[in-house]
C-alpha cells in the first residue's frame, strides 16, 4: 500500500514536471517576431553581400552593398516593430526596436543623403516617440 502511494506521488510529479517544462518551451508571439527578424535580416544581408554577377538588388541600383544592408536590416525590423503593434497577443514594442530601426537606417541612408539630414531626423524621430510614450502612458 506504501508503494502504491509512493508510485502515484512519482507518477504526480512527473507529471507536474513535464507540464512546467513545456510552458517554459512555449514561445510568446514576441519570440516568434524576433527570431523571424533577425533570421530575415541575415538572409537579406547574404542576398545583398552576393557577388555582383549573381546579385540582382545591388545591380539594379547605385547604392553600395553596405548601404543596402542597412537599409534592409532596418526595414525588416520596423516591418516587426510594426507586426507587435497589430498582433494583440504580441508585447507591445519597446523603443529599443524603434532605435535599432532608426540607427540601421541611419546608417544605411548615409551614403545616399548624408549626415547632415540624417541625424537630426533620427533626433526629432526618437524624441517624438518619447513624447508619444509618455503621453500615451498617462492615459
Amino acid at each position: 500500500m506504501d508503494r502504491q502511494l509512493d508510485n502515484e506521488g512519482t507518477k504526480r510529479k512527473a507529471d507536474e514536471d513535464i507540464v512546467e517544462i513545456r510552458s517554459r518551451c512555449q514561445s510568446s508571439p514576441q519570440d516568434f517576431i524576433n527570431m523571424t527578424t533577425w533570421a530575415a535580416i541575415f538572409i537579406w544581408a547574404g542576398l545583398v553581400l552576393l557577388p555582383a554577377k549573381v546579385n540582382l538588388i545591388t545591380a539594379l541600383t547605385n547604392w553600395g552593398v553596405w548601404s543596402l544592408t542597412f537599409i534592409g536590416a532596418g526595414v525588416i525590423v520596423l516591418l516587426g516593430m510594426l507586426i507587435c503593434l497589430l498582433w494583440s497577443e504580441c508585447a507591445r514594442p519597446k523603443g529599443r526596436r524603434l532605435i535599432l530601426t532608426l540607427i540601421l537606417l541611419g546608417i544605411g541612408l548615409q551614403g545616399v543623403v548624408g549626415w547632415q539630414i540624417i541625424w537630426p531626423v533620427v533626433l526629432i524621430t526618437i524624441g517624438i516617440s518619447i513624447m508619444l510614450r509618455g503621453i500615451f502612458s498617462l492615459r
